[in-house]
């Protein structure tokens, strides 16, 4: 047989390419070591970061499982391949891609045939950043809230962590930035770095370095940039000495969210550019996409025809992904963009869709910019009123989001407009 003659014969080769064997076990039909032997190579993939290769390892394992029979043991073995597909899926297609939320929701059903294993809460955590991607903020906490009283009868340190880490980022899209704030401190007490460093293999992203990036955006938004700063080098830092590609490109993505928050247009071009080219070195086609179309947003107000022809394809391309969780805040940038353009009537109909989107999904935590976008929008067509009554609103919004980088930005606005 080849493939035993491979194994005895070419030990070296197996090591280095594991997926040799897996094919020549695969067309003698011996599923569970085929399967295996693809797992292998998978990881071995993803060690070098190719998630899209990793992934495509993953699924020719799954393959391989269908001609194993049902047992306990063919259970694991998809578990193990159901959960390596969902992260190098996440990396190469983005969490919000059916692949991934297909994965994460199958390992999921498996692993809750087994109770007390430590990877439940890793995999509810990233099947809740699949759901929080795809826009369904209801759908991301339930998956993290159901079982978070059997973690603290448990005291599961790690399953505390990981739910209220996650809850974070829900809160904050909602626009309930006390909320978040309490929820990202409660779990820090629960962290232990040592235990929970393995997190990114799990879900694609690290737990320690989330800590940092999630006080980032809320110190943007409660308008203490200094602050964010410090909490933004701390992130990037541990994620570089990780080495994670993954990792490293969900942290700027969210560091050049924080800069887009805070309108330095030339800060969020630079991190654009710098995730661009990270995805481009380790083919991560959709963090790549994402990466374009923040850096039209960040050229919204100076080069708006330039902002236009990134940031629309893009977003189109990140519809067909399933992701719609940054949707308001790309098409608020797109408004932006249209108006410096003098297309006044197109830029009317983008905000109605990004409010629309942000009350449908519960991502309203873009809503006091939106606010004032349609001030703008008032202002450039005569209707002083509207305008002043938009901005009144965007200022109310922002007090009660705790948004006081938002709330700023209105109030200077309105000085602005006349009695």
């Amino acid at each position: 047989m080849i493939a035993g003659a491979l194994e005895h014969m070419r030990p070296q080769l197996i090591a280095d390419q594991p997926e040799v064997l897996a094919r020549h076990l695969t067309e003698a039909g011996l599923a569970e070591p085929a399967a295996r032997q693809w797992l292998r190579a998978g990881q071995l993939a993803m060690s070098r970061f190719a998630a899209a290769e990793a992934a495509a390892q993953f699924a020719r394992g799954m393959a391989a499982l269908t001609g194993m029979a049902a047992s306990p043991e063919r259970d694991a073995i998809e578990l193990d391949l159901q959960i390596a597909l969902a992260v190098a899926s996440a990396a190469a297609r983005g969490f919000s891609a059916a692949v991934t939320e297909a994965a994460f929701e199958r390992a999921l059903a498996l692993i809750e045939q087994t109770l007390g294993d430590p990877r439940e809460f890793r995999i509810r955590r990233g099947l809740g950043i699949c759901y929080w991607m795809q826009g369904h903020l209801t759908e991301a906490e339930s998956v993290i809230i159901r079982p978070l009283e059997r973690a603290r009868e448990a005291g599961d340190a790690a399953a505390i962590c990981f739910a209220f880490l996650a809850l974070t980022i829900f809160c904050m899209w909602k626009g309930e930035h006390g909320k978040a704030e309490g929820h990202v401190l409660t779990a820090k007490e629960y962290y232990d770095p040592n235990a929970h460093r393995t997190s990114a293999a799990h879900t694609g992203t690290d737990t320690g370095c989330q800590f940092d990036i999630r006080l980032m955006l809320l110190r943007a938004f409660g308008g203490d940039p200094a602050a964010a700063d410090r909490h933004q080098h701390a992130a990037l830092q541990l994620g570089e000495a990780l080495g994670n590609a993954g990792n490293r490109v969900n942290l700027m993505h969210l560091a050049a969210l924080r800069h887009l928050i805070e309108r330095d247009a030339t800060r969020a071009v630079s991190l654009a550019e710098r995730m661009a080219a990270l995805c481009d070195e380790y083919g991560m086609a959709f963090w790549s996409v994402l990466a374009q179309a923040f850096k039209g947003a960040a050229l919204a107000a100076s080069e708006p025809a330039r902002a236009l022809g990134l940031m629309q394809p893009n977003r189109q391309k990140l519809e067909l992904a399933g992701a719609f969780y940054l949707h308001p805040i790309l098409l608020c940038f797109e408004a932006e963009a249209l108006i410096g353009l003098g297309r006044l009537d197109e830029a009317e109909r983008t905000l109605d869709e990004a409010l629309s989107r942000a009350e449908h999904s519960g991502c309203c935590w873009w809503d006091p910019e939106l606010r004032r976008m349609r001030a703008m929008l008032a202002s450039e067509a005569g209707d002083v009123a509207r305008a002043r009554e938009e901005l009144v609103r965007a200022i109310a919004i922002a007090e009660v989001q705790g948004s006081e980088a938002m709330r700023r930005r209105a109030i200077c606005d309105l000085a602005g407009v006349p009695e």
